[in-house]
């Protein structure tokens, strides 16, 4: 292992960080969404200087390598992989630190307010992905020497300077994660050509969703669940990771495996993931009616139902109703005002987000003959899935 060569990075890191930040409060004020784009062109700096003073070659220092089209496939299995393992720690970490925590990028994305969108791709999208994965799964991970031996050194020293660089407490899990991943990727396929196109990926989502009118305007009410319901939505994220992943390193894999073994993550997912919808339901709903009829019907017959909703909840309106021919049926539920807020259109499943209240479900079956005698089974059941709050307007 060549310690010079380590120390060097070190060095780099060091100074790619000061002069990120450097010019980022030099320049913010008076160049606003230009200063991201020169402060990550700023990561680079050190390292030519040093790569020019070592006489090292920038192809082997930034892994510029051209990769299979297989192992893009795998490299995007792991990324994929990657962020949902990030959004599973999310959520298990909401309860501890995130429900109270602020987002610092709400405030970056304020930056980019009358900014046109090809502007902000370069700058958040388009040069964090190839100066970033330069310097970081690049630059500092080409440190270490390669092979197995190795692997885990190099993967663990970049991904934890690439978290530790990004100076935010906040995305430090979910950035430690996707680190890990993209390291891993550049390792086994010798190039960060294929973690440079995810990264990008993975920062333009974030924009795209910033540039959707749906995702920036405030939505009315957030949903929020008791505190083991994060936890079980953890587990089926990570679950899903599990495969994910899974299918990635088998796809950079050169030995084949037994088929059972094949079977042994998808058989986990399954299981942790049915445990944890099973968590879910018992945690949050909450039967608010359940009636069911199959008696027969040989008049019109009127049927009112109060129900007290004891919180702002997604409903969830489970209805059958199996009309014999001259019969037909009518539901609605109404609020106390008498305003109808749900009628029955013939699908067996409805939702609604419903304030907390007394409402009233009424169901007519009217029938066109006075001689008619069949049955007309019919089941309502509405139940209450988690709770939501109404965010106000300023």
């Amino acid at each position: 292992m060549n310690k010079k060569r380590i120390l060097d990075a070190i060095i780099v890191f060091i100074l790619a960080v000061v002069i990120n930040i450097a010019l980022s409060l030099l320049l913010g004020q008076s160049l606003g969404v230009l200063t991201t784009a020169i402060a990550e062109i700023g990561f680079l700096l050190p390292c030519a200087l040093f790569i020019r003073k070592r006489n090292d070659s920038p192809k082997e220092r930034f892994a510029l390598r051209l990769p299979t089209i297989k192992s893009f496939f795998a490299g995007a299995f792991v990324c994929a992989g990657a962020t949902t393992l990030s959004t599973a720690v999310t959520y298990a970490l909401y309860p501890l630190y995130y429900k109270n925590a602020v987002n610092p990028d709400t405030e970056l994305f304020t930056l980019f307010d009358g900014v046109s969108p090809y502007a902000a791709l370069l700058c958040i999208a388009i040069l964090p992905a190839v100066c970033e994965e330069m310097l970081f799964r690049g630059y500092l991970q080409s440190a270490f020497p390669k092979g197995r031996k190795y692997a885990v050194l190099a993967i663990g020293f970049s991904s934890v300077l690439f978290c530790v660089a990004h100076l935010s407490l906040y995305k430090a899990p979910a950035t430690l994660v996707m680190g890990i991943a993209f390291g891993y990727i550049a390792y086994k396929t010798g190039s960060i050509l294929i973690t440079a196109i995810l990264h990008f990926m993975n920062n333009a989502n974030a924009l795209i969703l910033y540039y959707t009118p749906e995702a920036t305007s405030e939505a009315a009410e957030t949903l929020i669940f008791k505190d083991n319901t994060y936890y079980y939505i953890a587990g089926i994220s990570a679950a899903l990771s599990l495969v994910l992943i899974f299918i990635g390193i088998r796809l950079f894999a050169e030995k084949k495996l037994r088929f059972i073994y094949k079977l042994i993550p998808l058989f986990l997912a399954v299981v942790v993931s049915g445990y944890c919808v099973t968590g879910i339901a018992k945690n949050e709903s909450e039967v608010y009616l359940d009636i069911y009829s199959n008696e027969v019907i040989d008049e019109s017959k009127h049927i009112e139902k109060k129900i007290s909703i004891e919180k702002n909840t997604l409903c969830l309106i489970n209805t059958t109703i199996n009309c014999p021919e001259g019969v037909s049926a009518e539901l609605k539920l109404t609020d106390k005002k008498g305003e109808e807020i749900y009628v029955y259109d013939g699908y067996t499943q409805g939702s609604l987000l419903i304030e907390k209240g007394e409402y009233i479900l009424t169901l007519d079956i009217k029938t066109d003959s006075e001689d008619l005698d069949a049955k007309c089974p019919y089941a309502v059941q509405i139940i209450g899935f988690g709770e939501y709050e109404t965010k106000s307007e300023d």
